[in-house]
């Protein structure tokens, strides 16, 4: 039976005590606390290993009011290589639902998703959703996609998101965007222009309404070896918070390791970056029209500036301007020292490093 294991040791648990306790820390920070109300306190019974009972189950559940906790079995393999096309990705709509490796939803647990072109789709409104423990390996398009609308929220727990070679590994990007992206030739109206040498309004996706995409919260997980279009994460007009997680050794071959267009907003504290390499500037691009609302306690090491021949491997904020030679942009360093990077990072060397200041400092723009 695809649906095995249905003993004592997976029990119904309640939303105040299911959160891994591998990380304690988290749920004094306010993220992940403030967001258990949206969650549901029943759970599907028994744990899955397969793919496609997982996928029913979930669309099933999509007609109801509130979702479910679904068991991944610890141990598990999930190859999309081998499923059929109408059960990638797994597609959630439903308030409440929490995907989650093992009882207490952690990476010891291994349950590994590989290949296909997606994983999961969120979409729809008024969400909470939340994945926990999983490993997610090697999609062709975008391993997450966070479609829903402003009001929800999802939350990336302890998870891995690597090997992805599409157009992210994880992307905000509202399913009922329509409005088209135009660029003035006589002004700057946003990178696209600043950066006509090197890309193109093809490269990137129609804009969605403005402030329309979902919000997505990381914590303690790991984007890897990631060589993708857009970024690691891209940032379409939603909300991300990226809190003790590490970006290492990802390629964004035409965007940003982590980018924010669109009216998007990015906080992140307490997380590493280490030999990244974007076509925009920074190992975090924000462009004119977003918003960096937190930049604390954070590291970066080997950045590859690419093309562009930015200094800033930091946060690059991009200035709102009119004219091409009237722009300067804010370039934010992270402050933190490679120690803090201790327990993200399990072989790191480079523990001599000397960091700037965590003030902004002037970048002129280039044109080549």
């Amino acid at each position: 039976e695809p649906l095995v294991d249905n003993s004592s040791s997976y029990p119904s648990i309640s939303s105040s005590n299911f959160y891994p306790s591998l990380h304690p820390t988290s749920l004094s920070s306010g993220i992940i606390e403030n967001d258990l109300n949206g969650l549901n306190d029943t759970v599907s019974g028994g744990c899955f290993s397969d793919w496609i009972e997982l996928s029913n189950a979930i669309k099933d559940s999509n007609n109801e009011s509130e979702g479910e906790i679904y068991y991944l079995c610890n141990d598990s393999l999930f190859d999309l290589e081998l499923i059929p096309e109408e059960y990638v990705p797994i597609v959630i709509k439903t308030n409440g639902t929490t995907v989650q490796c093992g009882m207490d939803g952690s990476r010891d647990n291994h349950c590994i998703i590989f290949g296909g072109s997606s994983h999961f789709k969120i979409q729809g409104y008024l969400l909470h959703v939340r994945f926990a423990g999983l490993t997610m390996i090697g999609s062709n398009d975008v391993s997450v996609h966070a479609a829903a609308d402003s009001y929800s929220v999802a939350i990336l727990y302890d998870c891995e998101l690597a090997g992805h070679n599409g157009r992210a590994a994880l992307m905000l990007w509202h399913d009922n965007a329509t409005t088209e992206v135009t660029f003035d030739d006589d002004l700057n109206d946003g990178v696209l222009r600043r950066m006509e040498d090197i890309t193109s309004s093809a490269d990137y996706p129609a804009a969605p309404l403005s402030g329309s995409s979902m919000k997505v919260h990381i914590e303690y997980s790991d984007f890897n070896d990631n060589i993708v279009t857009y970024g690691t994460v891209a940032n379409f007009g939603g909300s991300v918070v990226i809190q003790s997680s590490k970006f290492m050794g990802n390629v964004a071959s035409k965007g940003g390791v982590v980018m924010n267009m669109y009216n998007g907003d990015i906080s992140t504290r307490d997380s590493c970056f280490i030999e990244n390499q974007g076509l925009l500037p920074g190992s975090i691009y924000v462009d004119e029209d977003s918003v960096l609302s937190q930049n604390e306690n954070n590291f970066v090491s080997g950045h590859d500036t690419g093309p562009y021949d930015s200094q800033c491997t930091g946060i690059m904020v991009q200035e709102k301007c009119k004219l091409f030679d009237d722009c300067v942009d804010l370039c934010y360093n992270f402050s933190s020292s490679i120690s803090s990077c201790h327990l993200l990072i399990s072989n790191t060397t480079d523990s001599g490093i000397i960091l700037p200041s965590s003030s902004p400092s002037s970048v002129p723009s280039q044109k080549k």
